[in-house]
């Protein structure tokens, strides 16, 4: 006789299926295909195609991993590390390779010639000779920052440079001003940073055709039009007061129309691909950057070499020295030794930047009150003493983690081979060269190859001390004590440190940097390895 199995009764199967784990994985899912369809649709309207792609490959993965079988219990684990590694190292890195190949920065941030007409159109406006001009009251909606303006004929216009001047009904009007106006917000103080976005504010009117409303002087504004003409079919800029026309270029920028001067080039351009120009920029000695590039690299070695080095050898003989059980107090030496470690590096550097001013410590305890200004003197001298001051600082407060590392590894070493070496009849300095030498060496050499990956990019100390000072020349954008690092942050423009923010090159440098730091770290880790073998 057959049995059949009996349906699952609903309460049962809301009890295996519904469980509290479920819902709470549900309601997470959720949340994360939410933010995951955002970025989709905010990816079609900039038409990032790849990032879209890429996002809803994610899902896909994503829903597929926690909605099935236990097939797939060991990728639960894995794919939100392997999502993150994607998302914020291999994208980065790509990301940051496609910028090295194009000329990414200021006056090349837009895509296309249209976009970047556009920008220069609403940008080069002037006030039409004769025309009107209406007192101006600040509103915001929002947190958005409007004009408002009173018209002659007693009606209120509002609008910024992202919303045509619209008609509001409702508004009052006192004194010729603009008093209230309905679903906005008067501004009753101008700041310096609202003043300023006020100046910015290009607000677009049909009559006449492409003329904006702006500020003009005062809490006044006029009709205003472009001094440029764009010509969509021969993709060229008109100036109507030079009558200069510039043409587009396959090299992402205007050109005025059969000339070649960079004087003739219209200032506003768009991003293309450059091939290895920024390279050539940077190795090159006829750039600005390139005359640099060859100096500020040595430099780059010399420190992060140095630095460890110097603070290897003074970590290193202290260590030794404390870890001699005839040393009476050795445990508040070492706790006294460490506090540079535990201090901020950044909070240090402050420190000894203000101590090697002009009228600082050093100069008025050691020096009798020279003016000696040890980071930023500008002599040819004075380059090497303000390197030499960078080295101090940075052995100052970087000994404390050699010394740390280095105690650690002679009390690990074994008594035995120490013992032995003893009856063989080596000597102190037989013992240091033939046994604690070697074997301290193997056990640090990781460590002194991150410690130069680190030196070799420390922008912390460079940009608290010197901020890369003192300068080549009064007009030179690199200065002495500069690395790679902080010279791809000054290309970068992101702390204004450059006259122009080139982030195609910051790009190409970064890369260099990378291959550096990636070459000497294999290389050190596989004399590591025989150094291993050799023992």
């Amino acid at each position: 006789m057959s049995t059949q199995t009996k349906p699952a009764t609903p309460a049962a199967w809301n009890s295996r299926t519904f469980s509290a784990g479920f819902v709470v994985k549900l309601v997470l899912m959720c949340l994360v295909d939410a933010f995951g369809v955002y970025i989709v649709y905010a990816a079609w309207l900039r038409q990032s195609w790849w990032v879209l792609g890429a996002m809803v490959l994610i899902l896909i993965a994503v829903n597929y991993t926690y909605f099935t079988t236990k097939r797939t219990l060991p990728a639960k684990y894995l794919l939100p590390g392997v999502v993150f590694l994607l998302v914020f190292q291999v994208f980065t890195v790509c990301f940051n390779a496609y910028i090295a190949f194009t000329n990414y920065g200021d006056g090349h941030r837009l895509s296309s010639p249209q976009e970047a007409a556009t920008f220069a159109l609403r940008q080069d406006t002037s006030c039409i000779e004769g025309g009107p001009s209406y007192p101006v009251r600040p509103v915001t909606r929002d947190g958005e920052l409007f004009i408002a303006i009173a018209k002659p004929d007693q009606t209120v216009w509002v609008g910024n440079t992202g919303n045509p001047m619209v008609q509001v009904e409702g508004a009052t009007i006192q004194g010729g001003q603009v008093a209230q106006v309905p679903g906005y917000e008067v501004v009753t103080r101008l700041d310096g940073a609202t003043q300023t976005a006020l100046l910015a504010i290009n607000s677009p009117i049909d009559d006449p055709p492409g003329a904006v409303i702006r500020m003009s002087a005062g809490l006044f504004a006029c009709e205003a039009h472009s001094t440029l003409t764009w010509d969509p079919a021969t993709q060229s800029i008109t100036d109507t007061t030079s009558g200069t026309v510039y043409k587009a270029t396959d090299r992402g920028y205007f050109m005025a129309d059969g000339e070649s001067p960079s004087n003739l080039r219209f200032r506003t351009g768009w991003q293309v691909n450059v091939g290895f120009n920024n390279f050539r920029t940077a190795f090159f000695s006829s750039s600005d950057y390139g005359k640099y590039f060859l100096s500020v690299t040595a430099w780059t070695f010399a420190f992060a070499l140095l630095s460890v080095l110097l603070t290897f050898i003074v970590g290193t003989f202290l260590a030794i020295v404390l870890n001699d059980e005839r040393v009476k107090g050795r445990k508040l030496y070492r706790t006294l030794l460490l506090l540079p470690y535990a201090f901020p590096s950044f909070l240090g550097a402050l420190v000894w930047r203000n101590m090697l001013n002009v009228d600082g410590f050093v100069n008025q305890a050691f020096l009798g009150g020279a003016a000696i200004d040890w980071l930023q003197t500008q002599t040819e001298g004075g380059y090497w003493l303000a390197r030499g001051a960078l080295l101090l600082v940075q052995t100052w407060l970087g000994f404390p983690y050699m010394f740390l590392i280095s105690t650690g590894a002679l009390q690990s070493l074994s008594g035995e081979m120490k013992e032995a070496a003893v009856v063989d009849g080596a000597g102190p300095v037989r013992m240091w060269l033939s046994v604690t030498g070697p074997l301290l060496l193997i056990s640090t050499a990781p460590v002194l190859i991150s410690s130069f990956a680190f030196n070799f990019n420390n922008f912390t100390l460079i940009y608290m001390l010197t901020k890369g000072g003192p300068s080549f020349g009064a007009t030179e954008p690199i200065g002495a004590t500069d690395i790679l690092i902080s010279m791809v942050y000054r290309i970068s423009g992101v702390g204004g440190g450059a006259a122009r923010a080139d982030l195609g090159l910051a790009a190409a440098l970064s890369i260099v940097i990378f291959i550096v730091v990636a070459v000497i770290s294999v290389l050190g880790f596989r004399q590591t390895r025989k150094l291993e073998e050799m023992v």
